[in-house]
């Protein structure tokens, strides 16, 4: 995700939380199934799209930050500031992170079946 498309999801979900406050309906008056409708799909997108917005900010900074004070100050960054916090790591730390190939999140490169990952499982239960 370079610069550019952090600033359009941010303020994409800048508009969305904005139209979600903007078409709460307050008093029976306010209700028409069109503002209804408005209302309950930016709210949907705005909290999904948040989650997935500062989910992988926080993910990342958790999985490729080595120094542990680094990855805590930046984990205190995005967290209580959900969306600004998460556009201020992508469009910093992560950037440099991305330069270097390692943009993406770390992934197990082990691949089981379906009975190697039940097997493993037993195994592991039957240690404890």
């Amino acid at each position: 995700m370079n610069r550019s498309l952090t600033i359009i999801c941010f303020a994409v979900l800048l508009l969305l939380v904005g139209l979600t406050i903007e078409t709460e309906m307050h008093r029976p008056e306010d209700f028409t199934v069109g503002k209804m409708v408005v209302f309950i799909g930016a709210s949907f997108l705005s909290g999904a799209g948040g989650l997935a917005y500062c989910g992988f900010a926080a993910l990342h900074a958790a999985q490729r930050i080595t120094d542990p004070r680094d990855r805590a100050g930046w984990l205190l960054v995005i967290i209580p500031l959900t969306l600004f916090g998460a556009c201020f790591y992508l469009t910093t730390k992560y950037q440099n992170f991305r330069k270097v190939g390692k943009g993406s999140l770390i992934r197990d490169q082990r691949q089981y079946t379906l009975s190697q990952f039940i097997k493993l499982s037993h195994e592991e239960e039957n240690r404890d």
